[in-house]
């Protein structure tokens, strides 16, 4: 769906991935609340990819998609490699679920909402 012509979505793994850690380390770290934590990896994902983005969107043509898929080999990479933030190949077993009302969603709920 989203591939066109000339728009290939390559990069926006590694915005969805870092994302998700801010957000999961933020609920660790900083507040119990899920729902703030998600907030806060959702507005750090947004800044990063600003930050990113505009250098990279003054390339064209073949190293713009080049770029972008530079871009999610290096967050695949990084992602392994920080093991002790990112649980490497074995990924996240310490996250919380989200809840409401003091309660676990399940995942269903959960997949729902978000």
């Amino acid at each position: 769906m989203w591939v066109t012509l000339a728009n290939s979505p390559l990069g926006q793994s590694a915005f969805y991935g870092f994302g998700a850690y801010v957000a999961d380390w933020t609920t660790l770290h900083l507040v119990p609340n899920g729902w703030l934590g998600l907030l806060v990896g959702t507005v750090a994902s947004g800044l990063l990819a600003n930050l990113l983005g505009w250098p990279v969107l003054r390339l064209r043509g073949h190293y713009l998609a080049l770029s972008f898929l530079a871009l999610a080999i290096k967050a695949t990479v990084l992602f392994t490699e920080l093991s002790g933030l990112t649980g490497g190949v074995q990924g996240m077993s310490w996250i919380r679920p989200l809840g409401f009302v003091g309660q676990p969603l399940s995942l269903r709920a959960t997949v729902l909402l978000v």
